[in-house]
């Protein structure tokens, strides 16, 4: 081989090992079960920081759970509960209803290991000293709470759990009364799903560790035990017509994380819409620091391009008014208000495109939810999953208030727009690396062989004048 071959060689290799310097990013060391010391904890944080999740798609044949409130999330819940063999990990914004924390202490008392993080102050104080109960209640029981950390997220407001390391929860709903309540006649609007698949269960378990990694642990002498809940179960107007349901089949589930990606994929998500947008959400606002809400400019964007889309928006909460007032200029566009006299709360942040993907988060539609707080939920394609939550938006709709509707329902509704999975998805770091590998071998390839050829040649020539 030639100088300059050697050299391109050289410079090709180089830029390859900066590439990969420079996109590797150390994966987090998991946390093992009742130990915590802080010491080993600083050593983590000061050698790896803490990791910026990229939106993951895990597809292929699976269970899926799906599950509302008030109507079966409470028996979905115990039962996962009830049946874990080894573990239970929870990263929750409030966790104090009486029932649940008994079920859990149950699971610790037969050997599972319980670990939970929480938050610690909350937006509405009152919280505050509930949840602190729950955390006394929980390490009476012998778990391990964690207080989550308030300077890298404004609120810690997720709501996910992993059992055996191989099921996820993912929900709108809080741990509490209201959001999973004993009584089916009660309670919020929220909206659930149990993803059997041990994949989804490592990508929240590694979210779990790295949020652990700056949590602080709960104590007794520290925090005082709070404010008990009280175990009455409350009853209400609510008729209940759901039952949870399962499915077996090929799905695709693409988690959605704030402050990480969740900009990002809800406002793919919603451009996606070809037909149909049905959002279920507890408020929206209007408008960011930045101006006009990028959610709100796609829901525009899609109704201006024929999507007929629907809103149902929590009765009574302040943001919604200005949306209201925002959107009934648009065609294509119809808002309702939730029916208090069924719902204590319209707690939902859901999705639904074109009756064939659904997204289920806790991610309120706020500049600070999406870009400060710790949020999750998931984006799931398949017709089956979306059915179910279409026929519950279609209830709560009927049921609803409505503002103003926009849309002529005779017209078939536009077509435009394109999928997330048409390639749309940001890239990984492991995509990335793969692809830089592939080039550098093929660039090494073509310059070796064409060292070796062009030596060849050469010699030919060389043999050809000596003969």
């Amino acid at each position: 081989m030639n100088v300059k071959a050697k050299t391109t060689v050289f410079i090709i290799l180089t830029i390859s090992l900066l590439v990969f310097s420079f996109t590797w990013s150390p994966a987090i060391v998991p946390y093992e079960n009742n130990i915590y010391n802080q010491e080993i904890v600083s050593s983590l944080l000061s050698q790896y920081g803490l990791q910026e999740f990229s939106a993951e798609t895990f597809a292929g044949n699976m269970k899926i759970v799906t599950f509302t409130s008030p109507d079966s999330s409470y028996p979905v819940l115990l039962d996962l509960i009830n049946s874990a063999q080894s573990t239970i990990k929870i990263e929750i914004y409030s966790l104090y209803n009486p029932y649940l924390l008994a079920a859990l202490g149950k699971a610790e008392s037969r050997g599972v290991d319980v670990t939970v993080l929480t938050e610690k102050y909350h937006a509405s104080p009152f919280e505050n000293s509930y949840n602190t109960w729950g955390a006394y209640n929980l390490t009476s029981a012998g778990a391990d709470v964690f207080w989550t950390n308030k300077s890298e997220f404004t609120y810690t407001h997720s709501k996910f759990a992993v059992i055996d390391d191989s099921i996820t929860i993912v929900m709108s709903g809080n741990w509490v009364k209201t959001g999973v309540p004993v009584n089916n006649s009660y309670g919020n609007r929220e909206w659930g799903v149990v993803i059997y698949n041990t994949q989804v269960a490592n990508f929240f378990s590694n979210v779990f560790a790295n949020d652990l990694l700056v949590a602080t642990p709960y104590t007794e002498s520290a925090d005082g035990t709070g404010k008990s809940s009280s175990d009455n179960i409350p009853k209400g107007k609510y008729p209940h017509p759901f039952t949870n349901a399962t499915f077996i089949g090929n799905f695709e589930v693409t988690t959605v994380l704030s402050p990480d990606t969740s900009e990002t994929m809800i406002k793919k998500l919603i451009d996606s819409a070809n037909q149909t947008l049905e959002i279920a959400q507890l408020y929206i606002y209007g408008n960011w620091s930045t101006g006009v809400s990028p959610f709100v400019e796609s829901i525009v964007a899609a109704a201006q391009r024929g999507v007929h889309v629907k809103i149902i928006l929590n009765n009574g909460s302040s943001p919604n008014e200005d949306l209201i007032n925002y959107l009934k200029s648009y065609d294509n566009i119809a808002v309702a208000l939730s029916n208090d006299t069924y719902f204590e709360s319209y707690h939902v942040k859901g999705v639904i495109v074109d009756g064939k993907i659904v997204l289920v988060a806790s991610i309120n539609w706020s500049e600070n939810s999406v870009k400060n707080n710790r949020e999750a939920g998931v984006i799931i394609r398949g017709e089956p999953i979306a059915d179910y939550f279409y026929d519950v938006f279609s209830w709560d709709w009927n049921t609803s208030q409505i503002v103003f509707s926009n849309i002529n329902e005779t017209e078939t509704p536009g077509t435009g727009g394109t999928t997330p999975s048409e390639g749309e998805s940001p890239l990984t770091t492991t995509e990335i690396l793969y692809a830089v590998g592939i080039i550098v071998v093929a660039v090494v390839i073509f310059v070796v062989k064409s060292t070796v050829l062009g030596k060849k040649t050469t010699t030919k020539r060389r043999r050809r004048k000596k003969k």
